[in-house]
Order: C-alpha cells, then structure tokens, then sequence
C-alpha cells in the first residue's frame, strides 16, 4: 500500500507578484477567463493530506521587470505554487497560466503620489 495519495484541493487564491516599480507606472490587466481560484491535485503522506487546507498553499504568478519592455502584448505565465513541506503538486494536475497585459498609467500631473 502506497504511503501516498493524491488529493484535488481548492480553490486555491493566486495573487500576483508584481516589482514595485511595475505597479508604480504599470496597471495589471488580467485576462477575463483567468481562474485565479483553481483546484490542483497534490501529493502528500496520506496521513496528513486529509488536514491539508487550501489557505496552506501559495499560489502566484510573476510579473516581471522585463515585461514593461511590451505594453500592451498578451502575457501568458505559469502559476507558481509553493505547498507546505512534504507536499508536491501532481503530474496530473492540469496545468494553470493566467494571461494579462500591462498598460502604462497616465501620468499624474499634480505631482502627488
């Protein structure tokens, strides 16, 4: 008998990692159809993946320095999970990318921040 088992778990909340200087002069546009609440299948002992609770996994997509060099093109990027210890994220947990752009903000002319 296997010591592990894999469980579908979720939602799961991504957020997004976003450089300072990025959401100083860019704002985020996600695609509509991004899920930012999936279910993904984890591996774990099977003597704890029965207490494993969603809010237990980070989940986030970067947002990267470079990406500022393409405003307006479609960015899509992975989802990045990070399980507690002893848990790793099945092979047969479907893939998740969440597609956004980014778009310069207008400048603000008052000065204020």
């Amino acid at each position: 008998e296997s010591l592990t088992q894999t469980k579908r778990i979720g939602p799961i909340q991504v957020t997004l990692s976003i450089p300072k200087q990025v959401q100083a002069a860019f704002d985020v546009k996600l695609d509509e159809a991004a899920n930012l609440r999936p279910d993904i299948d984890v591996v774990g002992p099977r003597t704890a993946i029965d207490q494993l609770d969603p809010r237990d996994v980070r989940a986030f997509v970067d947002v990267l320095a470079a990406d500022t060099d393409k405003p307006g093109a479609l960015i899509r990027r992975s989802v990045q999970f990070v399980l507690p210890p002893g848990f790793t994220l099945s092979e047969t947990s479907p893939k998740q990318e969440v597609t956004f752009t980014l778009s310069a903000r207008a400048a603000d002319l008052t000065g204020e921040k």
